[in-house]
């Protein structure tokens, strides 16, 4: 009886081994198959027994695909599943775990340097001596890829699983990064993208944004482009009438009342480095409607457009 038992047995190693459908043999991996031999076999029960026992430690990949049955950590009941599958009793298990994923990047985005909420994210392009940080956005896996950066074909940063990285654009230029994922089943994906950094001393600069916050009557300003540092002029004008009922009060330190060439009572805040600014509405009437327009002078005097913001009570 031990004998006929010992011939089944090595029928079972021989003829009933799980080897990886050829389809799918490049960069994947069998559930089951504990010691990434390739194929699953009795050893894979095996050295799942072995591993309960405290006799040996299976790597991080090994052990995931020695869960055999999803249940999230290694059991005896692994075991048991293979070898119900070697005796040809669950190899249809086997063909719905086959796991066929691979590395892909969906995207490679550029962190917004300025996020208010209601408003869309602001990223204005990079300049010379600007750091940018960029996210690597892939498909969640329950084993994390890894990935290199190139830039302009120099290795960035080594081989990690972190999904962000920085980069500091020195000069003008183009710039080509190229990123890597590798996933825990030996594949990889590569994605590419460029940026183009204009040279500053020949770019305009131009407002990105410009919010006015009606509850804290401050109006945050962004700027690109051009060179920095910025400079900022407010010129607060009524929409309404040029002489508006009761006239302005006195100005704060840094706006100054002043008729336009127009004959409007306006108020304007010179350029200075203030990118917000308190808007002095107890200088206002409140029943009338006002614009602030904000315009922005960079280090080589070139200036952006005007862009006017409504102002709310």
């Amino acid at each position: 009886m031990k004998q006929k038992l010992s011939i089944f047995m090595a029928a079972v190693l021989l003829t009933l081994c799980l080897v990886i459908p050829a389809a799918a043999a490049d960069g994947y991996r069998l559930i089951g198959d504990a010691d990434e031999d390739g194929e699953v076999s009795i050893l894979d029960a095996t050295r799942i027994q072995r591993t309960l026992a405290g006799l040996v430690e299976l790597s991080v990949l090994q052990d995931y695909l020695a869960d055999v049955d999803g249940s999230g950590g290694v059991t005896i009941l692994d075991a048991t599943i293979i070898q119900r599958a070697l005796a040809d009793m669950a190899y249809d298990f086997y063909k719905t775990r086959l796991y066929t994923w691979r590395a892909k990047i969906n995207a490679v985005d550029v962190v917004p340097d300025c996020l208010t909420p209601g408003e869309p994210p602001v990223i204005p392009q990079p300049t010379p001596g600007t750091t940018k940080r960029f996210t690597i956005e892939e498909a969640a896996h329950e084993i994390p890829s890894e990935y290199e950066v190139y830039v302009n074909d120099t290795l960035l940063h080594g081989r990690s699983t972190g999904e962000a990285f920085s980069y500091t654009f020195t000069d003008p230029g183009n710039y080509a990064f190229m990123v890597i994922a590798y996933d825990p089943f030996g594949g990889k994906y590569v994605y590419r993208f460029e940026i183009d950094v204009p040279d500053s001393q020949n770019r305009t600069p131009e407002i990105i944004s410009a919010i006015y916050n009606k509850n804290t009557s401050i109006l945050s300003v962004i700027a690109g482009g051009g060179a920095a540092p910025y400079e900022y002029e407010y010129v607060i004008r009524n929409d309404v009438s040029p002489n508006p009922p009761g006239g302005y009060n006195t100005p704060t330190s840094y706006f100054d009342f002043y008729i336009d060439e127009n004959g409007i009572p306006t108020l304007k805040c010179e350029f200075s480095s203030r990118s917000a600014v308190y808007i002095p509405i107890d200088q206002l009437t409140k029943t009338l409607n006002y614009t602030c327009e904000v315009q922005v002078r960079d280090a080589n005097g070139n200036l952006s457009e005007i862009k006017k913001v409504p102002i709310s009570f």
